[in-house]
């Protein structure tokens, strides 16, 4: 990574010293400073980082737990893939969003709320960021949900249109992406780091998430749909 390279392709400005590492979760980042701001900057995976399918024929060939649930799921995985990425490719309301905005990110001092965790800033539809942050802080209440989401759509006047199964795709491509991060961790071994680091059994908990992901997508669907056109 080079700071003035990166700087020029975007027109940042003069760059003000080396990129900085700061922490992560699935990409690399660092921290630009240039004379028009500071800047996050990720590295993004390659273009031949492995496919589902991919890990499926990694999770027979060295006889992974998970190898059966996998193949279960691949299906219903590939068709999820292509239904949250065009949702999203056709969001009529992508905006700005820090990317991670739970309970587990706020901060409570004397001079108020503060948000931290600003390494996942990035491009989202503002349905899917609101039911993914109302859904975490309901704690997926269903009641509560309802009056959120109907409180928010009031106050911004947002028209849902079509998109009455959408209000949680966010969570839904989170837990995914989740489930990417553990896969690689698996095939890599070794030692991991942050919310991986806690789990004992790597290999069971991948084979939980394939049999989990169905239903949960399902549910979470179905609630979507139930509150969006109630």
């Amino acid at each position: 990574m080079d700071a003035q390279l990166i700087s020029s392709a975007f027109d940042l400005g003069a760059v003000d010293g080396e990129l900085t590492p700061v922490q992560h979760t699935v990409s690399r980042t660092w921290r630009l400073n240039t004379g028009t701001g500071s800047y996050l900057v990720k590295e993004l995976w390659p273009a031949e980082a492995p496919f589902w399918a991919d890990w499926l024929s990694f999770g027979v060939q060295h006889q992974r737990a998970w190898a059966d649930p996998a193949a279960d799921a691949l299906g219903d995985i590939l068709r999820l893939t292509e239904v949250l990425t065009t949702a999203y490719e056709q969001a009529p309301d992508r905006v700005i969003t820090h990317g991670d905005f739970m309970p587990s990110n706020v901060i409570y001092g004397m001079p108020g709320p503060v948000l931290i965790d600003w390494d996942s800033v990035g491009a989202e539809s503002a349905l899917h960021e609101t039911g993914d942050t109302l859904y975490h802080f309901t704690d997926g209440d269903v009641t509560r949900l309802r009056e959120t989401v109907k409180a928010y759509l009031d106050a911004t006047g947002s028209e849902v249109g079509a998109r009455h199964a959408e209000l949680f795709d966010k969570t839904i491509g989170t837990r995914l992406a989740g489930l990417t991060e553990l896969l690689i961790a698996d095939a890599a071994g070794g030692e991991v780091t942050g919310w991986k680091a806690k789990i004992g059994d790597r290999e069971e908990r991948v084979a939980s998430e394939f049999r989990a992901l169905p239903s949960f997508v399902q549910d979470l669907r179905r609630l979507s749909r139930s509150i969006l056109s109630g």
